[in-house]
């Protein structure tokens, strides 16, 4: 065979392997993206959707998850960071690998910051894969009503990983952290005020990654805050002669005194007069904000005890506002602390008391108001085990034959005995 031949053969047979090493590869290549692909569709963070035979079940790594180890990948972390974190955790043995093999495969520049969890055993590409998906978050509701410690138990309870001595400092010096912000300009640090950014919380639903820092949950709820609370309601608390402080002080008290929005603004008339008149407010949800805060069960009727409490929060005792809000007031009770209500037969009304089903009575005089407790509110507290009588001694009502626990509230109503009768500050409206 000439040599030439042999040149065409040798040749032939180079394309031939050239050719199936190709082929090879690619084939190889293309039953990995297939298993790729198969082993990233397991998993999912978001929106689970499972069929009616578990085939569309998705793979969740969640806290909860056994064996389930977190990384929380901080904003402008290199590939190269991650990798000696995952490193540590004991995820790879190869970080070097991991770096390459993160630009073999794209996913360089992908990895969303945040809190994610991961398993030990996962391969590389699907450690890599699932850094790029959407971050673990706590999505949290917070009620309107709440004080700032019931916020901060439920953020626990929700597993966000705040710093709770940071966050404590960032209430009690907010202009250390928020000096420009023109919501905090009328906030006052008044003698005795506990938690100063206490009814600046706005009440809503927030997600929180759960590695979200103090600074960072504290500014969002601020910044809602300013957003809802609009130029509007900041001329019309001047208009009234209250500063914004003032009107969130008064809207607390009212968030807490009855849930149902159409006696808000009743509820507000009623407070309003009084410091007109320069009666005490007497709300009962001051004496159960103290008593909250010092872990005791709220009160259906205050006691004589209470008429006495030394703490700039009785407004039985002390005319005008508390020193500061009782808890985060929602847009409601805001804008009912704004406008209360303006009807003839509201104007001059000095009293309420719960009905027991979420809704109150109102009336402008004492005696009027005594009815309406006897009516209502005795029989409520005889089924809390009161076998004694409601006192007007001091021209309030309130029991002298012990303490009345008041039932629990519910989601829908916060029933609360309002029992106000006498003189509290002026503020015009």
């Amino acid at each position: 065979m000439s040599r030439k031949i042999n040149r065409s053969v040798s040749a032939l047979t180079t394309v031939i392997l050239i050719m199936a090493v190709l082929v090879g590869g690619f084939s190889i290549g293309y039953r990995y993206v297939i298993s790729q692909n198969k082993r990233f569709s397991q998993y999912d963070t978001q929106n689970i959707a499972i069929g009616s035979h578990g085939e569309d079940k998705k793979i969740v790594i969640g806290k909860d998850t056994p064996g389930a180890v977190m990384v929380y990948v901080r904003y402008g972390e290199r590939t190269s960071d991650i990798a000696r974190k995952l490193e540590k955790l004991n995820l790879i043995s190869h970080p070097s690998l991991f770096v390459l093999m993160s630009k073999i495969n794209g996913f360089d520049g992908g990895y969303q910051y945040g809190t994610h969890f991961l398993k030990e055993g996962m391969s590389y590409d699907e450690i890599m894969y699932n850094l790029t998906l959407k971050p673990s978050a706590s999505n949290i509701t917070f009620r309107e009503g709440l004080t700032y410690k019931q916020m901060k138990q439920l953020l626990h309870e929700r597993g966000v990983l705040f710093d709770e001595a940071m966050m404590d400092d960032i209430i009690n010096s907010p202009r250390k952290y928020f000096a420009d912000m023109p919501l905090l300009e009328t906030l006052k640090a008044l003698p005795g005020r506990e938690w100063l950014l206490q009814g600046y919380l706005f009440p809503d639903t927030y997600s929180f990654d759960l590695n979200t820092d103090s600074r960072t949950i504290i500014e969002t709820m601020l910044n809602n805050a300013e957003l809802r609370i609009t130029s509007d309601y900041h001329k019309r608390a001047k208009k009234m002669g209250m500063s914004m402080d003032e009107v969130i002080n008064l809207a607390a008290i009212i968030q807490m005194e009855s849930g149902n929005i159409q006696e808000m603004y009743k509820i507000s008339r009623v407070f309003h007069n009084r410091l007109d008149m320069g009666m005490a407010l007497q709300s009962c949800a001051t004496i159960n904000y103290v008593r909250a805060e010092q872990n005791l069960p709220r009160l259906l009727v205050i006691s004589e005890n209470d008429l006495n409490l030394d703490t700039p929060y009785n407004t039985y005792k002390n005319i005008g506002l508390p020193p500061g809000p009782i808890c985060n007031p929602g847009l409601e009770a805001i804008r009912a602390a704004l406008y209360p209500s303006n009807e003839p037969d509201d104007r001059k009304l000095l009293y309420f008391s719960a009905t027991g089903d979420g809704h109150n009575v109102f009336s402008d005089t004492f005696d009027e108001h005594l009815k309406n407790v006897r009516k209502y509110v005795l029989p409520l507290a005889k089924e809390q085990g009161f076998d004694g009588n409601l006192d007007t001694g001091k021209n309030v009502i309130y029991s002298s034959g012990g303490t009345i626990i008041a039932p629990s509230k519910s989601k829908s109503s916060k029933p609360a005995a309002s029992n106000e009768a006498k003189p509290a500050s002026t503020k015009k409206n």
